[in-house]
């Protein structure tokens, strides 16, 4: 049972996420199911740092622990923003909710860099210019998405564009992070692939919302809850799996050997840039975008 908690969670919140997205069709979704998805996160996370304690580093446990708090903070944000949503009808930007958020974000980010350091310990310099590089264009590709409308709208302050930018800022951080995990000289523990599926889920989640907030066409429901969703529940899968107590033994990878998969992410991750200026910006800048980070690389 203790081995396949994780299988055990996350078909249980496919089950409720399914019927949370199956019943806002046509009607409001159930917010009230959207949040207990969520605190069950945290709960999972909890139960991980309970059962798996003594295969686990000090580091380890710390870096669980990380990771609930930055669980709270992104749930603390949504009651915060339904709170004020309710009594005033509408939110301004940024809000107390939006610092609650961007709370998370260094939180949950130390934490990712302590479970990495627990289960797969050594230095992998060739991963972390991989990941720099990837960060880079992922910066081009989020600045073309949503990143640079709010940095141009004039009816946003100086508070609210700091703010705005502050987002997609911290998303670009965390698709570094996530690909540090795993563009790495060995083969990641599946407890790390979660991890990835989770920030990858996040930063979707939120540029599908931006893009749509933009244009004030944002509906909940949609893209944007399920990868707000698949976050927090695949947190909470990665804190129950088995592989959170087993530590690899420690490898020194040195610059020069950069694997396989970490150059096809690299190239993957330049062929965004492009594609996201011809999508969503303007397509002068095509080139001058391929060549930053190409450049980059």
């Amino acid at each position: 049972m203790k081995q396949n908690a994780w299988l055990w969670y996350l078909a249980l919140a496919v089950v409720a996420g399914q019927y949370y997205f199956v019943s806002s069709v046509g009607t409001a979704p159930d917010e009230d199911l959207f949040t207990a998805i969520g605190w069950s996160s945290v709960l999972a996370v909890a139960a991980g740092l309970v059962l798996f304690r003594r295969g686990r580093s000090i580091g380890g446990s710390i870096g669980w622990s990380l990771v609930l708090v930055s669980l709270v903070l992104y749930l603390l944000g949504d009651l915060v923003y339904g709170a004020l949503e309710e009594a005033n009808g509408f939110v301004e930007f940024p809000s107390s909710a939006d610092w609650l958020y961007l709370a998370m974000y260094p939180v949950i980010g130390v934490g990712i860099v302590l479970i990495r350091r627990s289960v797969a310990p050594g230095r992998d310099r060739a991963a972390l210019l991989d990941a720099a590089a990837i960060g880079v264009a992922a910066f081009g590709a989020i600045g073309a998405i949503y990143m640079n409308g709010y940095l141009t709208d004039d009816t946003f302050g100086r508070t609210a564009q700091l703010a705005a930018s502050a987002y997609p800022v911290f998303d670009v951080a965390l698709v570094g992070l996530a690909a540090w995990l795993v563009v790495r000289g060995r083969p990641a523990p599946a407890c790390l692939w979660l991890v990835v599926s989770a920030c990858a889920s996040i930063v979707v989640g939120n540029a599908v919302f931006n893009v749509a907030a933009i244009s004030f066409s944002f509906e909940p429901g949609g893209v944007a809850d399920l990868g707000w969703m698949a976050f927090m529940v695949l947190l909470g899968a990665a804190a129950l799996h088995p592989s959170v107590a087993v530590t690899q033994a420690p490898v020194d990878v040195p610059i020069a050997r950069r694997t396989r998969r970490g150059g096809y992410a690299v190239l993957f991750a330049v062929a965004a840039v492009p594609a996201a200026q011809l999508r969503w910006g303007d397509t002068e800048d095509v080139a001058t975008s391929v060549v930053t980070v190409a450049l980059a690389v």
